[in-house]
């Protein structure tokens, strides 16, 4: 500590911070969580009056109460929460109640829209299989066969469309091969990239192996950026929008 002062534990164990030099001088240290902080209530008083150490100042500086936003900007953009509660403390004081009912930050605001934008309309494919699109969904509720999950594949050009059923989600490895190898059969082209977000199901070291020997560059979309793989997972929901009212109409279970 500066200034001569130092922290320590004093008999009822709690935290004081005691001058090194004046045993009479000693401040408590209140705790909030695995905080610890001090609390310095100062008093005005009439011209040569009061002389207050250098030491002391070198702790604490006089605040003046402010308002809400004051407080919010003072105590680095803080939730209100955290003031109302540092306010019923009695550790700051708020002058101006009625500020809570404007209390609005365009820097807090701001600073939540930083994130630059991300390009909605990756690229498509000039040909057949050239770009592939997988997504999974699920768990849904268990159906005939004892399947939990569905993968769709996608053909970026054509918009050519199978669907899978999963027991689970690490299948869809060898659903992809079996899509594969008959899809590149069928049209005489191959798989040159996969676009998939980034769940463990797409991210095996055993996938990672078999398309780097089929020479299939896996394009993994980074975090919190669905849309740069949303026709997949547009298509996902879309089927199970179009399962789920075919089930209605034919008053069905949801096994089915």
């Amino acid at each position: 500590m500066e200034r001569g002062w130092k922290k320590l534990i004093d008999d009822n164990g709690d935290a004081v911070l005691q001058h090194t030099t004046r045993s009479d001088w000693r401040l408590p240290l209140h705790k909030h969580g695995r905080a610890r902080y001090l609390v310095v209530k100062l008093k005005s008083a009439p011209p040569n009056k009061f002389e207050a150490s250098k030491e002391i100042l070198a702790v604490a500086q006089p605040v003046t109460p402010k308002s809400y936003m004051d407080w919010h900007v003072r105590l680095a953009h803080v939730a209100l929460a955290t003031i109302k509660k540092l306010h019923k403390a009695g550790i700051i004081n708020v002058i101006d109640d009625e500020s809570i009912k404007k209390l609005w930050c365009e820097v807090c605001q701001a600073a939540k829209a930083t994130r630059d934008p991300v390009n909605d309309t990756p690229y498509r494919g000039a040909k057949p299989l050239e770009v592939v699109l997988s997504d999974l969904s699920g768990p849904l509720k268990l159906c005939f066969g004892g399947y939990k999950y569905f993968g769709t594949f996608i053909d970026e050009y054509s918009d050519l469309t199978t669907v899978t059923l999963l027991k689970t989600k690490d299948e869809i490895f060898g659903k992809f091969q079996a899509w594969v190898k008959a899809t590149e059969k069928a049209l005489g082209q191959e798989v040159q990239v996969l676009r998939t977000d980034g769940g463990g199901e797409y991210m095996s070291k055993a996938m990672s192996d078999w398309l780097e020997k089929k020479g299939i560059l896996h394009h993994v979309t980074p975090p919190h950026t669905p849309q740069l793989n949303g026709k997949a997972e547009r298509k996902n929901r879309t089927l199970k929008e179009m399962t789920a009212a075919m089930l209605i109409g034919s008053n069905l279970s949801t096994q089915w």
